[in-house]
């Protein structure tokens, strides 16, 4: 009885290793691959159906062919909840046939940078309604994505990662975030080769704002000090629902940031990565009663 399965650098055939996986389809949970060399003329990704596997992560195995994964189009995988392919370029009509095979139960997806977004996909993936988290790497027009985002009913997570200068104001339009679920997650990661205008503080800090039950907000590699500032400021506006707090690379030069901070009373975790604090910000966090924080 096989629940869990991960395969990672190794030079072992994987077809060997696959046809004594099938053995265990009827109790096999997860599967994950890490650097597995697929062949090309091979269908080595002949999984067969199983009823109760979960999780389907496959990361840095480089790029497949369609005979590699064309049994996937017709497995079934009722339960399937995570469908992970990053650093693997992976056929579209493969992710296809995946999203409408198993669709209805999906809640995480994760395509990585390398799967370029158009509106038929955009259209497939909104037909699954079930999705709480969602990775996307604006490699398309933008309208596109808020086509998706304005259909999605169960969404919390939203990470956005950044590869190069992008104008990010139009994603962060009320209009779009506040149909999502109440306690929505925003995650957003910047690159460090970031334009002027690709963080605008006006409209993060609106959609914080307009968040009605924020529980957790994370802001990492921001280079841009004064629009990040007024961001964190707005932290203050979810005092009462805000649980969690990560930021990374970012210099505190005053305390109105950790002011708000220590304003949320139900804060259960604080992080501060490789960011600069200066003596001047460090009193209002200190002297602050956080009856909550664990971490």
């Amino acid at each position: 009885r096989i629940l869990h399965f991960e395969l990672g650098w190794t030079i072992i055939p994987w077809n060997d290793v696959l046809e004594a996986l099938n053995h265990h389809s009827n109790t096999l949970q997860s599967i994950i691959l890490k650097s597995v060399i697929f062949r090309w003329w091979r269908n080595d990704f002949a999984l067969a159906s199983c009823p109760n596997l979960e999780k389907i992560h496959i990361t840095c195995c480089g790029s497949v062919t369609d005979e590699n994964f064309q049994p996937l189009t017709t497995a079934l995988f009722p339960k399937l909840k995570e469908l992970v392919f990053t650093r693997t370029n992976v056929p579209f009509a493969i992710i296809e046939a995946l999203l409408v095979n198993c669709g209805r139960t999906l809640q995480r997806l994760d395509f990585g940078s390398s799967l370029n977004f158009d509106l038929l996909l955009v259209r497939t993936i909104a037909e699954c309604h079930e999705i709480r988290d969602f990775t996307w790497y604006p490699s398309c027009n933008v309208d596109l994505f808020k086509q998706f985002l304005g259909q999605q009913r169960q969404l919390k997570t939203i990470r956005v990662t950044d590869r190069g200068a992008w104008d990010s104001s139009p994603l962060l339009d009320c209009t779009y975030t506040r149909r999502l679920n109440k306690s929505m997650n925003v995650w957003l990661t910047r690159a460090s080769q970031v334009s002027q205008n690709a963080l605008e503080s006006k409209n993060l800090a609106k959609l914080i704002r307009s968040q009605h039950r924020l529980a957790c907000f994370r802001l990492w590699g921001v280079d841009i000090p004064h629009e990040a500032q007024m961001a964190i400021c707005a932290l203050s506006s979810q005092y009462q629902t805000l649980k969690q707090i990560e930021i990374s690379g970012y210099s505190f030069i005053n305390p109105e940031p950790f002011a708000s901070m220590a304003a949320c009373v139900n804060l259960e975790s604080l992080k501060l990565n490789l960011c600069k604090v200066d003596k001047i910000a460090e009193p209002p966090l200190v002297e602050s009663n956080l009856p909550c924080l664990k971490h």
